[in-house]
């Protein structure tokens, strides 16, 4: 967790030029940080798991659909908070809080992109006894 924290204050520093003495800077960077990684968990839907569980082999079509199905939920969630960006900003009157969210949703949907690739190989992992 410190290793994490450290990470995040290392990331910040170098991308957006925020000084560890700018807590309120710091502070939306990484609440926006925790949102990412919380809505990437829930943005897989299950579909990962469905395929990692589904016994035998997988036609390409079902991957194919599970894809493109993810693909257009995550997208047309990022389109709401890309709409929604510019209204949070004038309310908190943080012009950076909209560049976070627009950030925010691009990167939820480069996640999803990945999603259904990770979930065939973890399918193809052979867990055995430690040797």
């Amino acid at each position: 967790m410190p290793a994490a924290l450290a990470g995040t204050r290392l990331l910040s520093r170098w991308l957006f030029g925020v000084s560890p003495a700018d807590p309120a800077t710091f502070g939306l960077f990484a609440v926006t940080s925790f949102a990412l990684s919380v809505f990437a968990l829930f943005s897989q839907l299950g579909l990962g798991a469905s395929v990692v569980r589904d016994r035998g082999e997988v036609d390409r079509g079902r991957l194919d659909a599970l894809f493109t199905l993810q693909l257009a939920v995550v997208a047309a969630f990022a389109l709401v908070m890309t709409a929604i960006a510019p209204v949070l900003a004038s309310a908190t009157g943080d012009t950076g809080l909209g560049w976070l969210v627009i950030a925010l949703a691009a990167a939820l949907v480069l996640l999803s992109l990945r999603s259904v690739p990770a979930a065939m190989q973890e399918r193809d992992l052979a867990y055995g006894a430690p040797v």
